[in-house]
């Protein structure tokens, strides 16, 4: 697995470079002060943190899913496309290394990187507010779930369509619509009830089991199709 990781890591040197480059430099700007986490209007005096009285959640929310999942439609992209499918599948490795363990390790490899600025992201909502703002499972949960739902999502796409930049289309409509909508949308299946509903814990636990089990459907998905795929040019 640390092989095609390796691979992974060649093909899009440049890609991940910067990406490392520049979470590293914003979670340094974070650690240092130089970017403010700044608290709008009466947030003291609202039940929940949305976009409309702090700055950071476009980080949480938006910013952190979308770069984790660009990164993973693109490395999927090279061994997923309608060019190099038929390759992919003749490799000596099963597709669930090859899909699952390579999708979870990268999924690992970015929330620590990510973890970190969420954690200053915390502290930064704990002595502003208090504990009482945490979202349930705290900001790390909130963003890791979003990473995942997004990039499975976007992964079915990639593999039904065999295309990086439909998928990566289809990425940026269903957040940036979800993100404008203000969870109109999707309603409880929003990916940002942080912002945009006022959710009961309930609710809120509700709606992140509920993504979460939308994600394991669409990877048992992409698993399936591939095996058929696979099976399809054995019996050729």
């Amino acid at each position: 697995m640390l092989g095609i990781l390796k691979v992974d890591i060649k093909n899009n040197k440049i890609i991940f470079a910067s990406l490392l480059l520049a979470i590293s430099i914003f979670t340094l700007c974070l650690y240092f002060g130089l970017y403010e986490i700044r608290f709008f209007n009466d947030a003291l005096e609202a039940k929940k943190l949305s976009s409309q009285n702090t700055n950071f959640l476009k980080w949480i929310e938006l910013i952190y899913p979308l770069i984790f999942t660009s990164f993973i439609i693109k490395i999927f992209s090279d061994s997923h496309s309608r060019e190099t499918i038929a390759f992919s599948l003749s490799l000596p490795i099963s597709n669930f290394k090859f899909l699952i363990c390579r999708f979870f390790l990268w999924t690992l490899i970015f929330f620590l990187l990510f973890y970190p600025s969420i954690s200053f992201f915390k502290g930064a909502v704990i002595n502003e507010l208090g504990y009482d703002f945490l979202p349930v499972w705290g900001f790390h949960t909130y963003t890791l779930i979003n990473m995942v739902v997004l990039s499975t999502y976007v992964l079915f796409i990639q593999i039904i369509l065999g295309q990086y930049y439909y998928a990566l289309g289809c990425l940026f409509l269903y957040v940036l619509f979800d993100y404008f909508s203000e969870g109109r949308f999707l309603k409880n299946f929003t990916l940002h009830p942080l912002s945009f509903k006022a959710f009961s814990d309930y609710e809120f636990i509700q709606n992140r089991i509920t993504l979460i089990a939308i994600a394991l459907v669409l990877i048992i998905l992409i698993y399936l199709l591939l095996e058929k795929s696979n099976m399809f040019r054995k019996n050729i």
